[in-house]
């Protein structure tokens, strides 16, 4: 609950052996943005410093509890983190371009992978992204933004992106789900696959399948 929430960020902040935590694993709880504040206000507190991967999936988040953690990932919290994991909640356009904004200005600079399927992300959220990603230092690996909003606009700013060679470190992306052209989605994946591979011609790989209910796997 965001009282045991307030709890455990107390802990975080005032137990010298938590320093050292690793990954934090706080999928299925719902806490919702209430829990995320206690969080942030953690990791703005110097809490977390070590912090490799954060699974946030499930909770109830949404985009005020994403901006707040944005804000502090903003101020320099939690700069290790290189795998986030915030699937199956409720973060739209408004909590990506919060968290664009913060990548755009330094947070995350190991980030390699980002989970964000079954969300509300439309095409201007993933544009603000695409656009943070290309001006920042962040080399992002993996980007899953499955089953969201994104439109037309939003995966074509992801294409120019790719063959302009602004997201170079990007090797595997899922799009599917969104109602973007299905031939738009194609024209991006295989973009990132080509760039992947070398950019060497290789054949077109069976449709993605995805159970979007498993376990992330890195």
């Amino acid at each position: 609950t965001p009282r045991d929430l307030d709890v455990v960020a107390t802990l975080l902040r005032t137990l010298p052996p938590l320093a050292d935590v690793r990954a934090l694993a706080l999928s299925g709880n719902g806490f919702a943005d209430a829990g995320a504040s206690a969080l942030a206000d953690a990791g703005a507190h110097g809490a977390l410093a070590a912090l490799e991967r954060l699974f946030l999936d499930n909770v109830g988040l949404a985009d005020g509890g994403l901006a707040e953690l944005a804000a502090a990932l903003a101020g320099g919290a939690m700069p290790r983190i290189h795998f986030v994991d915030l699937t199956r909640n409720g973060i739209g356009d408004g909590g990506v371009a919060a968290l664009a904004d913060a990548i755009r200005g330094g947070a995350l600079p190991q980030l390699q992978t980002l989970y964000l399927y079954n969300n509300r992300v439309g095409s201007a959220g993933l544009a603000a992204l695409v656009d943070a990603l290309c001006a920042s230092g962040c080399r992002l690996e993996k980007l899953y933004v499955d089953n969201n909003q994104v439109g037309e606009a939003g995966v074509a700013a992801l294409v120019r992106a790719v063959e302009g060679g602004h997201l170079r470190s990007l090797r595997s992306l899922h799009l599917s789900g969104n109602p973007a052209p299905a031939d738009l989605v194609q024209a991006a994946v295989q973009a990132v696959e080509g760039q992947a591979a070398g950019d060497a011609p290789r054949k077109r790989p069976a449709p993605q399948t995805r159970d979007i209910e498993a376990p992330p796997v890195d």
